[in-house]
């Protein structure tokens, strides 16, 4: 017997992720393998929503091949179509195969009877790994463990063998760990299963021609958080095209200083000059933060930068929703972006996240949706000379540090949403805090680690999903260098 795992695809209700193509490269595979089963260990979908599922299991109908699901803690997050979605993804009768799908969909063991019973050589598939289910569950499932075959699971996004206990990568390029999407195929020989993984290549730069992985590093930068001078001096000596220095209220001894350095990079080739304009907003009844902004413009222009990077404005949710605030806060916006694009320079206007205490109500900050920044962008571009000059400039981690709107909008959907209107991009990693909030700006130093893996925007620059743009490394503590010269060896390597 033949079977092929899939896990955690994190299916949204868009079409035009890069997802899609995951999806659409699994029924190839299916199809060439003509494996006895499909076997689905949970979150292949987003959010638990009745498009995503109607979606993925006509496509998965649609290689002939006889498939059988078992939830995961995402099919949980739309309880208001639970029950319809689960009806959705009902497919063959279990008891007429080996599997028995073990729902821990919860966090737990949902319901200990499907542990009762088993055929010989049973098959289990479930989401969680024992590893996360408390020790009373574990306890229930030990008989099980021993009688059966084989024990299948996903939810950790990395691969893992424990005798016949089996992790799964998964299918998600916004979370695989330790390589592209891939999914598993066992086979049953002479008695003995043997596991197989078959990876989704095409999320990889390894498999581009020499002069596509040399445009993407030609596009690969830094961001000069704190540490102006130095990231400039290395930038120089290596030949970084793309930087981006961060505001501050230069004196004319510093600025003269800062232009001469620019001036040698330059000469080495460096080619987009950033800079990361201060906050425009609202605070105790007006507008703020319009003098510093005046003054930051008025420093690109002496300093030459080709764009600049503008937070979208620093108001809340329900500030956007009084037309006075939010047309006040727009037009002094206006008088700013207006000013550079007029001189010449881009303007990208970048993505917020959620911040630990915030909640998903009209309290938290603008700018934390794909509508939200849509939205700023395009007033914005109503009421400036050089339209085509502003642009959207994504941060990754921004976009995946933003729960609970990452699961609505993943990194892959802000991709596919934004895409056609990129011109600039913060790379960074993001990390678990011991209290349990996450932190931004860490080093990047491979390409496929939790939380943030870089397979759907390999992907996205590859098929044209998202506009080449200047992207800078943008990591806190000095580390921005050693982060461009490790993606700079994963990337170039042949």
């Amino acid at each position: 017997m033949k079977f092929i795992v899939l896990a955690d695809l994190h299916l949204p209700d868009r079409t035009d992720t890069v997802k899609e193509q995951v999806l659409n490269w699994i029924v190839d595979v299916v199809k060439q393998e003509q494996p006895d089963y499909l076997i689905g260990a949970g979150d292949l979908t987003a959010c638990g929503t009745i498009p995503a599922s109607e979606r993925l299991v006509q496509k998965l109908k649609s290689t002939g091949v006889p498939f059988l699901l078992t939830p995961g803690n995402a099919e949980l997050r739309s309880p208001e179509v639970a029950n319809q979605v689960a009806q959705i993804l009902k497919s063959i009768d279990e008891k007429e195969t080996p599997f028995r799908m073990i729902d821990t969909s919860g966090g737990w063991l949902m319901y200990p009877e499907q542990l009762q019973d088993l055929p010989d050589g049973a098959i289990l598939v479930t989401h969680s790994p024992l590893g996360c289910l408390s020790q009373k569950d574990r306890e229930t499932f030990s008989p099980a463990l021993e009688k059966c075959d084989l024990l299948i699971t996903g939810h950790l996004h990395k691969d893992e063998v424990n005798g016949k206990c089996h992790i799964v990568r998964g299918l998600d390029p916004d979370k695989a760990i330790g390589g592209v999407p891939a999914l598993v195929i066992f086979e049953q020989k002479a008695n003995e299963w043997i596991r197989r993984d078959v990876s989704y290549t095409a999320a990889d730069p390894g498999s581009w021609t020499p002069e596509e992985r040399q445009d993407f590093l030609d596009h690969l930068g830094l961001s000069a958080m704190y540490e102006t001078m130095d990231v400039i001096t290395f930038a120089t000596e290596q030949k970084v095209k793309c930087l981006e220095i961060r505001f501050q209220l230069f004196d004319p001894a510093a600025l003269e200083e800062l232009n001469r350095a620019i001036q040698k990079w330059r000469a080495t080739g460096g080619k987009h000059l950033s800079y990361h304009m201060p906050d425009i907003g609202w605070r105790e009844g007006s507008v703020s933060g319009v003098t510093n902004a005046v003054k930051a413009a008025e420093q690109v222009i002496a300093i030459g930068c080709d764009r600049v990077t503008l937070h979208v404005p620093h108001f809340s949710v329900g500030m956007a929703k009084d037309a006075n605030i939010y047309q006040s806060v727009l037009k002094e916006t206006a008088k700013v972006v207006d000013f550079l694009v007029s001189s010449g320079v881009c303007v990208g206007i970048e993505n917020m996240h959620m911040t630990p205490g915030e909640k998903p109500d009209d309290d938290r900050r603008y700018g934390y949706t794909t509508a939200e920044c849509l939205r700023w962008i395009n007033d914005l571009r109503a009421m400036v000379s050089k339209p085509e000059r502003v642009g959207y400039h994504f941060d990754i981690g921004h976009a995946r540090n933003n729960a609970p709107y990452s699961s609505q909008e993943p990194v892959s959907s802000w991709l596919a949403a934004m895409g056609p209107d990129f011109n600039g991009m913060h790379l960074h990693q993001i990390r678990h805090n011991p209290d349990g909030s996450m932190e931004n700006h860490t080093p990047l130093l491979q390409l496929y680690q939790p939380l943030i893996s870089l397979a759907s925007l390999f992907l996205a620059w590859h098929n044209g999903t998202i506009r080449h743009s200047p992207m800078f490394l943008e990591i806190r503590g000095g580390t921005g260098p050693e982060s461009l010269l490790a993606l700079r060896r994963l990337i170039g390597k042949n």
